[in-house]
């Protein structure tokens, strides 16, 4: 596939020129590994992505809400050792 486009050479000046292979698109695999794909395989990629993301977001997020309950039991029984301390030394 090949499209006519104005090229731009400069500030001022463009020449007649052709895109060729606009449908083809570069996908990263990982380790600097590229494989040329279409768009639509491209897109596909992009979504399984998204959606492995979307679910080790929720992972994430899971985890930091059990390290902010366990914070706050942590906070609470700071708090009642130090009132049990102060009850015994009588402050």
């Amino acid at each position: 596939m090949t499209r006519e486009i104005m090229v731009p050479f400069g500030k001022r000046a463009f020449f007649p020129g052709q895109l060729e292979h606009t449908n083809e698109i570069f996908v990263l695999l990982g380790a600097n590994y590229y494989v040329g794909r279409s768009a639509k395989q491209a897109c596909e990629i992009i979504d399984r992505r998204m959606a492995a993301n979307a679910g080790e977001m929720r992972r994430i997020q899971e985890m930091a809400e059990k390290i902010e309950e366990k914070k706050g039991m942590a906070t609470e029984l700071i708090k009642s050792k130090k009132a049990d301390a102060e009850k015994k030394m009588g402050v």
